[in-house]
This record gives structure tokens, sequence and C-alpha cells, in this order.
């Protein structure tokens, strides 16, 4: 099923390592504000907030110094901020990492390799269509998450599961763990680089970051 779906999605494939980066979408999703990293984006929701609590502070400081709030009360009035402001940043956090993961599962969905199996991935035929992307390896027995970029995905999932340049990983393999693979094509996420796409994946997927420099 696996090579009758890499050979349905070669023609994809051709035009995957040709299309810009700007336009292209295996179906039509694209990840808004992906050019972004997720990182900025939560270092600007962080400064917000700050900048929210410190006037909340001043204003209580104000308060206090006309008399409406006592010492104590301006106290608990900070405490509270505080408390406040670490909940909606852990909050925000977590929805941003939810939303992301949601938006890449989708386009994994549709990508020329789709959700495989090790097994199923090394019998693909070798000369089948490559491309340049990002890729997540869930260890459902162990309960961690790889994940990682290149220029020729398939190429660096065969080195990774051949112990050619992630030894762990190629443990888990020979261990005959519960191995997960899904990628996402760079063309079809919208961001600019396997740099930048590389931060939100491992962010997305709260997962060890793995490289292989021969296939980059």
């Amino acid at each position: 099923m696996a090579t009758e779906r890499l050979r349905d999605a070669s023609t994809r494939g051709a035009s995957i390592r040709g299309a810009s980066t700007r336009g292209a979408s295996i179906r039509g999703t694209h990840i808004p504000g992906a050019s972004t990293r997720g990182a900025g984006t939560r270092d600007r929701f962080s400064l917000r907030a700050m900048v929210a609590l410190l006037a909340c502070a001043a204003l209580g400081i104000v308060l206090t110094l006309a008399g409406a709030l006592d010492v104590s009360q301006l106290a608990v009035l900070v405490l509270a901020l505080a408390a406040a402001y670490a909940v909606a940043t852990v909050a925000h956090a977590i929805r941003h990492r939810t939303n992301l993961r949601t938006r890449f599962d989708a386009l994994a969905a549709d990508s020329p390799l789709g959700t495989l199996t090790p097994d199923e991935l090394l019998t693909l035929p070798r000369d089948a269509a490559d491309f340049p992307g990002a890729y997540v390896i869930h260890n459902a027995t162990r309960r961690r998450t790889y994940a990682g970029t290149s220029t020729a995905v398939r190429r660096a999932l065969r080195r990774h599961l051949a112990g050619k340049s992630h030894e762990t990983l190629h443990a888990d393999y020979r261990a005959g763990d519960d191995l997960t693979i899904k990628s996402v094509p760079l063309v079809a996420t919208g961001y600019p680089d396997l740099a930048a796409l590389a931060a939100d994946v491992t962010y997305a997927y709260d997962a060890r970051e793995i490289r292989d420099p021969l296939a980059r």
C-alpha cells in the first residue's frame, strides 16, 4: 500500500522539487504565519503579557500612594497579577503547540510518503522521488518523539534507521519498538527554509531533534 501511494505521488514529487516555496501547497493547506518561527510568536505574547502586568502593578502603586489601597492589598494584587501572567503564558504555549501540531498533521496526511512504519519505508523503491522537508518519528513503546529536517527526507530516514546517523533511533528500530513516521514537504508549509521549519516541528511535537549532515 505504501508503494502504491508513493508511485501515485511520483508526479507530485517532481513538482515538489521544482515548485516555488511561496505559493505551492500539497492540499491548499497553508500554515498561517509560517514564515514566523513559533519561538517568536511565544516571545511576542510574553512581552505583551509582561507589559499588561507592569501596567496593572503601576496602577496598584498609584492607588496605594493615593490611599485607595494599603501595602498588604498591593502585595496581594501583585501576587495575583503574577499568578495570572504565569497561567496565561502556560495556556498560550499549550494552545500554540497544539495548533502547530494539528497543522503539521494535516500536511503530513497528504505528503508524498504519508504515514509509514519503518518497514514500509525501507521497502519503497530506491529511485522514488525524494523531497526537502521535515519528518517526525514517534516511538509509542518508549513514549518519545524524534524530529528532523533534510533536503532529502526519504534518504535521511533510511540512514537514521540503518544506524548511519543516529544510534539511539537505530537501537529503537532494532529493538522492535512501535515506530510511526510522518513527513511534511517544505514547499507545502510556507516556511522560508528548513531551519525555521525544524524549530517549529521540534517544538510542536516536543521532540528530540535529529540530524543527518550527509543528507542535507
